[in-house]
């Protein structure tokens, strides 16, 4: 499952973990990917030879590596500056000019999760791409569960516009909507003008520290004024 890392670095030092070979303009390997200017320095990749190892990946977002909606959206989300996100655009560009065609491109689908490391794990490895949320609702049989429900209750720490890139929540309510299900998001916080469903907002309501602090009685207690204005308008 590709999601909830701190990296953008196409997943390659991941996959020098496990024998991918990144070598500079000497000749030398590249010992180790820390910074956004070390994708700059590379001009010779070896992918590592894994036999008839199979791989699958579960991206957690549809993002695709560049382009609209891409993996740059994570990366200013876990801190980097523009600059830094211009240097890894450019690092990601070189490192596919230095590796050659290859099976996937930097607007498909899936490939922007985990900073990238999707993509990187199907160009190199040949590993195939899946939408993580919905192999995973298949698997827990979400949509027989909805069925038997009179109303869903899903939700995630922030509801913005990333949440639309294929989260788990909003693969819930796709489901949940789509049968005609109530349905009902409890957020830490929301910054969509339109979520599509009643949203309860924990900082909004009961304030970001009480809402850290006492998170199960500020949920218990929001759900239970909620669910009570619904059943008035029923």
């Amino acid at each position: 499952m590709m999601g909830g890392t701190a990296t953008c670095d196409m997943g390659l030092g991941m996959l020098q973990a496990i024998g991918m070979g990144l070598f500079g303009a000497d000749g030398r390997p590249i010992s180790s990917m820390f910074s956004p200017s070390a994708l700059g320095q590379i001009t010779r990749v070896e992918a590592p030879d894994l036999g008839d190892t199979r791989f699958e990946v579960w991206a957690d977002v549809r993002s695709c590596l560049l382009g609209t909606d891409s993996s740059m959206l994570y990366a200013r989300q876990k801190g980097a500056t523009e600059a830094q996100v211009d240097e890894l655009e450019s690092g990601y560009r070189r490192i596919l000019r230095v590796a050659g065609p290859g099976n996937l491109r930097v607007d498909d689908l899936m490939t922007g999760a985990a900073g990238g490391a999707s993509f990187g794990m199907g160009f190199f490895l040949g590993a195939s791409l899946h939408h993580g949320a919905r192999k995973v609702m298949q698997l827990l049989n979400v949509e027989d569960r909805c069925k038997q429900a009179d109303l869903v209750i899903t939700g995630e720490g922030a509801l913005d516009e990333q949440t639309r890139q294929g989260k788990c929540c909003h693969e819930i309510l796709s489901i949940a909507l789509g049968l005609e299900i109530d349905a009902i998001m409890v957020v830490g916080t929301c910054s969509l003008d339109d979520p599509g469903v009643p949203v309860i907002d924990l900082s909004r309501e009961h304030g970001v520290i009480e809402s850290m602090e006492r998170p199960m009685d500020c949920i218990r207690q929001s759900l239970l004024d909620m669910l009570l204005r619904m059943r008035g308008r029923a």
